[in-house]
Parts: structure tokens; C-alpha cells; sequence
């Protein structure tokens, strides 16, 4: 009986072990995970800042007009009838400029997708708040919504996708060449496959140039 007790303390032991083992290990891997995002996300930053640093060397410090943004804006989409006109506006402010133009499709009654992209080649502390968290390939999910990293296949572009459970609303946020940010969003969507698929062609070639 002795022997057998020593044993079963002894598996006791070796099971409280390898628990604290595992413990340890995933301790370590979270810190170790959160140090690489750390140092993904500055990297990220420095060269959102390498490449400011080089148009305020050339003198481009100023945003593009609301009007020249809004050729980028797609004239029709695909599965959405009619369409607004354009809108936008040029904001600027002691150390900020910034341009927005945004267009707004429909679909009967209740489906409509918005486009809105904005330039803040005048404001790069706005940019890195709105960007930063691209860079690091998240995903979370809850109750509300479900949101992810997306690959939209072209270099210099991030992009990070929401998709609302409940409200049905799919969103897109496409970062280009650490300047401009596009944003995809529409309502009463089963999933975030058209904002996708509407991102994906937009005209990023003369942006990523800038």
C-alpha cells in the first residue's frame, strides 16, 4: 500500500509538473508573440516614417485636392444600380492637411456600399493611428463582429477587414503606400466577400507612386 501511495504521489507530482510546464510555455509564447508584433509594428512604423520623410524632402507635405481623389473613386459597382455623386473635402489646419472623397452606391431599399479614401500626406500622425494595427496580421472575434488581416495580392497595400454579426455590415480598410487609406464598407451583407472584391479593384497603381 506504501508503494502504491509513493506512486500515486509521484504521478501526482509529475502531472503538477507538467502543467506548470505547459504554463510556462505558453507564457513564453505569448510574451514572445507579443514581443515580434512590437517589433513588426515598429518596423511598420519607420518606413511609414522613412517615407514621409522622403516627399517632405522633395516638398510634397500637402494632400492631394478632394476633387483630383475623387477620379480614383470607381464610377459604378458591380451589383449596386445606381450611384450618388461624388463628395469630399479638403481639411487644413496649423501642422495638418488632409483630403477625403467618398461615393456611395445602392441597391434597392436596404443594400448601399460607400468608397471613401483619404489622403494624409498632411497629417502622419493621423495615418499611423488609423494604419497601425495592419501591420501586425490580427484577427479577433466576438459575439459582435469578426475581424481579420486581409491579402488583397499587391504589394504596398494593408488591409484589414470587420464583418458586424448582427448589424450585417462589412467593412475594408485598405492602407496604400503609408499615405492614403481606402475604406469599402456596405450594409446588409452576408459576408465581407463584395467590400473585398469592390477593394481589390479600385485604381491603387497612380497611388503607390505618390
Amino acid at each position: 500500500m506504501r508503494h502504491r501511495s509513493i506512486a500515486v504521489l509521484a504521478a501526482v507530482l509529475s502531472l503538477v509538473g507538467c502543467e506548470q510546464a505547459r504554463e510556462a510555455k505558453n507564457a513564453y509564447t505569448v510574451v514572445t508573440h507579443a514581443a515580434a508584433a512590437s517589433k513588426q509594428m515598429g518596423a511598420a512604423l519607420e518606413d511609414a516614417q522613412t517615407r514621409q520623410a522622403e516627399r517632405v524632402k522633395n516638398g510634397d507635405t500637402l494632400a492631394l485636392p478632394y476633387k483630383e481623389l475623387q477620379k480614383y473613386l470607381p464610377e459604378t459597382v458591380t451589383g449596386f444600380d445606381t450611384a450618388d455623386a461624388p463628395a469630399g473635402q479638403t481639411m487644413q489646419m496649423p501642422g495638418m492637411h488632409y483630403s477625403q472623397a467618398t461615393r456611395t452606391y445602392h441597391q434597392g431599399d436596404k443594400q448601399n456600399l460607400t468608397v471613401t479614401l483619404v489622403d494624409y500626406n498632411g497629417a502622419a500622425a493621423l495615418f499611423s493611428a488609423a494604419s497601425g494595427l495592419m501591420a501586425l496580421g490580427m484577427e479577433m472575434e466576438d459575439e459582435n463582429q469578426r475581424m481579420n488581416s486581409a491579402d488583397l495580392g499587391q504589394k504596398g497595400l494593408k488591409a484589414l477587414e470587420t464583418y458586424g454579426k448582427k448589424d450585417r455590415k462589412a467593412t475594408i480598410v485598405v492602407a496604400v503606400n503609408d499615405r492614403f487609406i481606402a475604406t469599402v464598407e456596405a450594409t446588409d451583407q452576408p459576408d465581407t466577400e463584395a467590400v473585398k472584391a469592390v477593394a481589390k479593384s479600385l485604381s491603387y497603381d497612380e497611388l503607390l507612386k505618390k
